[in-house]
């Protein structure tokens, strides 16, 4: 099995009609999966397939994003194909049925990355049947993760000495802290406690933290 394994849906299930219904269920199953893979293989690495990183946002994002390129892929398949069919009325109403499909997809799955710090240009998305980004939570043209936004908000905002000193409860702080990230209070108690499980591009923070300083 190899480091830059695909975490993608299942072709099936995002052909379904459910797809919405059973995210989260589906989510579940897809982490279960990749667990006994890891365990089956005896894979050591902890970036890709620790339990931690399959609990974290990095692998909702990557499984999100995987499924967004999968639609928009679909999308633009189907776009093709209506032209073709034009005197055939049944086949017709199916690939604008899937194509709005596609779209209440794809606005979940937006609406879901927002909530994980990833901003989508929806509008473009569903128009162009393109996977786009809108240009946010970049540096240098490379995405920063939940981690990553929270040791420049801590480099710049002192924001973790600032909530620790504060007279509130423990829940209260880590509570805080998700409301300032974004983030699920799960994800901000691992990030106080120093267990939150991601990969850090320390090279990139480090020459952005420069350009701060100038």
């Amino acid at each position: 099995m190899k480091k830059d394994k695909d975490f993608n849906f299942s072709i099936e299930f995002l052909k379904s009609d459910y797809f919405i219904d059973n995210y989260e269920t589906e989510l579940v199953f897809m982490i279960l999966s990749d667990i006994k893979s890891s365990i089956l293989s005896e894979l050591q690495d902890d970036e890709f397939f620790g339990i931690g990183y399959m609990h974290s946002d990095e692998y909702e994002i990557k499984t999100l994003e995987n499924a967004l390129l999968y639609i928009s892929k679909s999308s633009r398949v189907i776009s093709q194909l209506v032209p073709r069919n034009l005197e055939n009325n049944k086949k017709v109403m199916q690939f604008a049925f899937i194509l709005q499909q596609n779209s209440y997809k794809s606005i979940f799955i937006s609406k879901k990355l927002l909530r994980l710090g990833v901003n989508i240009d929806v509008k473009k998305t569903i128009i162009s049947n393109t996977y786009t980004k809108t240009k946010t939570n970049l540096i240098s043209g490379k995405q920063v993760n939940l981690y990553e936004r929270f040791l420049i908000a801590n480099e710049v905002l002192q924001i973790d000495k600032k909530i620790s000193v504060l007279n509130i409860s423990i829940a209260e702080k880590h509570n805080l802290l998700s409301l300032i990230l974004g983030c699920n209070i799960d994800n901000a108690k691992k990030i106080m406690n120093g267990n939150y499980d991601a990969k850090v591009k320390e090279d990139l923070l480090n020459d952005y933290f420069k350009t701060l300083k100038k």
